[in-house]
């Protein structure tokens, strides 16, 4: 179990830290929750994700 968290954590930080989130001009995220229900959710949104460095750059740094 200890091992699943641990891998499942390292690969989300790998990919937030090489990728940017952003939200799409066009488009803002509306941050009221839908209270229509019991249970409060937000409305679905769209976001644009950027890298942040080269393709070939990123490769080059994976490699063991």
């Amino acid at each position: 179990m200890h091992l699943a968290n641990r891998s499942l954590f390292i690969a989300l930080a790998l990919l937030l830290w090489s990728f940017r989130v952003v939200e799409r001009p066009e488009a803002p995220i509306d941050t009221t929750p839908d209270r229509d229900n019991a249970v409060a959710h937000l409305a679905h949104f769209e976001v644009d994700v950027v890298p942040r460095i080269r393709e070939a750059q990123l490769r080059e740094m994976m490699e063991i």
